[in-house]
C-alpha cells in the first residue's frame, strides 16, 4: 500500500465501517462492468477528508472505471486530482470480478446473509481495492515520497494484518 493511502485508510476507515453499516450497501452487479458504485463510494470516503496538513484534493466527479469485459475480468480505476495538469496528477487502481460467488468476492459478500460478516468482508475488500492504488510515473524529477510503496500494513492494534485468505472464510455456519 502508498504511503499516502494507508494515512487515508487509517484515518478514515472508521467512517467508512459506519457507511457499510449505516447503508447496509449490497452492490448488486447487472453486468460485469457494474462496479462503479462500489469503487467511487470508498474513494470518496477514504480520500474525500485527509488527514495531511497540505490536502491534495481529487476530483472525484470524473473517476473513470474501465473493464476488461466478460464474465470475469479486472475492472481499472483512474482518478486525478482537482485541476490535473501532469501525468503525475492520476492514479490508478483495479480490481478482480468472477461470475458467481466463488470466484467475485463481491458476488460473494452479496450472498452472506449476516449483516455483520458482509460489513467485514466490504471493509477487507476495500482495504484490497485501496491496496491496489498506484501513481505512474512516480521516479526520477517526479518523485514523490508519499506515494512510495510501504510494506507494513498493521490493523488497528498494531499487529500485521490478515489479507484476503479470510474474505471466503464462511463464519456464519
Amino acid at each position: 500500500m502508498l504511503n499516502y493511502c494507508l494515512r487515508h485508510w487509517n484515518a478514515n476507515r472508521d467512517k467508512l465501517e459506519d457507511f457499510f453499516e449505516k447503508t447496509d450497501a449490497i452492490y448488486e452487479r447487472t453486468s460485469g462492468d457494474d462496479l462503479d458504485g462500489f469503487i467511487k463510494n470508498v474513494l470518496k470516503i477514504i480520500f474525500g477528508s485527509s488527514p495531511d496538513e497540505k490536502p491534495i484534493e481529487w476530483n472525484f466527479k470524473d473517476v473513470f472505471v474501465i473493464s476488461t469485459g466478460g464474465y470475469t475480468g479486472t475492472v481499472f480505476f483512474v482518478f486525478a486530482r482537482k485541476n490535473i495538469t501532469l501525468p503525475t496528477d492520476f492514479v490508478i487502481g483495479h480490481m478482480y470480478y468472477g461470475s458467481c460467488s466463488v470466484c467475485d468476492s463481491l458476488e460473494h459478500i452479496r450472498m452472506t446473509s449476516d449483516k455483520e460478516e458482509r460489513v467485514r468482508m466490504m471493509m477487507i475488500l476495500a482495504k484490497e481495492l485501496v491496496s491496489s492504488i498506484v501513481k505512474p510515473y512516480n521516479h526520477g524529477w517526479m518523485y514523490d515520497k508519499d506515494f512510495d510503496v510501504v510494506e507494513d500494513i498493521k490493523n488497528r492494534d498494531g499487529a500485521p494484518e490478515a489479507y484476503v485468505k479470510e474474505l471466503f472464510t464462511d463464519k456464519t455456519t
